[in-house]
């Protein structure tokens, strides 16, 4: 069964429209549609055009958690290119579409944001920044994107993200996470923070800080 894509966007027509037609079933919806809406819009998938948008950082806010709560579902935000650098990034939206898009790559995120919507994350679920940690699945998603990490490389995620912009020296980590009785010493807090960082990606890089001469922390 295709499926069903909620499209809010003030553009009546559109290639983003046709596009998405491609992969389901498209139903569109303007912001002012969802004003004082009491039943969740259908749709497997909502996705928020923001090409054009002038309006402001409050109401932008207001209309994505209204969809997101309305929905409970993947909410994706396509926006232009030259708004990219100043976007300021709801907690809401789980992924970005920037225009000009390849029609593959659009395929491709409407694909792992189905996917993401699959499972609801437990009551206990960690979200800090982009970063989504579930401690009952032991599950990690990133922008909605599941990450697949070692056990260790879990547990040493999710002590820093529950402790974020706290600093943590190497001999903090590894007896937290490795215990007093291992001897491998902090050079496997090092090898372990790289990969983490190389499979969180971008979001990684950016949110594990070094803190010369004393550890890591974590700033979302």
């Amino acid at each position: 069964m295709a499926p069903r894509l909620l499209l809010v966007s003030a553009n009546a027509a559109s290639r983003l429209r046709s596009d998405l037609a491609r992969v389901g079933e498209v139903a569109r919806v303007t912001p002012e549609d969802l004003e004082g809406a009491q039943d969740p819009p259908p749709g497997d998938c909502v996705i928020l055009d923001l090409v054009g948008y002038r309006g402001n950082a409050a109401a932008l806010s207001e209309t994505v958690s209204r969809v997101s709560s309305l929905s409970g579902k993947p909410l994706l935000a396509v926006v232009s290119e030259q708004d990219l650098a100043t976007f300021d990034w709801p907690a809401e939206i789980n992924d970005l579409i920037v225009v000009p898009y390849r029609p593959g790559e659009l395929q491709a995120r409407l694909k792992r944001a189905l996917s993401s919507g699959q499972a609801a994350p437990s009551a206990s679920a960690i979200a800090v920044g982009e970063i989504a940690l579930d401690p009952e699945s032991y599950e990690v998603r990133v922008r909605g994107a599941c990450v697949d990490l070692t056990l260790k490389e879990y547990e040493l995620l999710k002590h820093l993200i529950s402790h974020p912009g706290r600093v943590f020296t190497r001999d903090q980590l590894l007896s937290g996470i490795w215990g007093y009785e291992y001897f491998g010493g902090t050079r496997t807090v090092d090898v372990h923070i790289r990969r983490l960082r190389m499979k969180l990606g971008e979001v990684g890089e950016r949110s594990i800080d070094t803190v010369r001469g004393v550890g890591y922390v974590f700033r979302p």
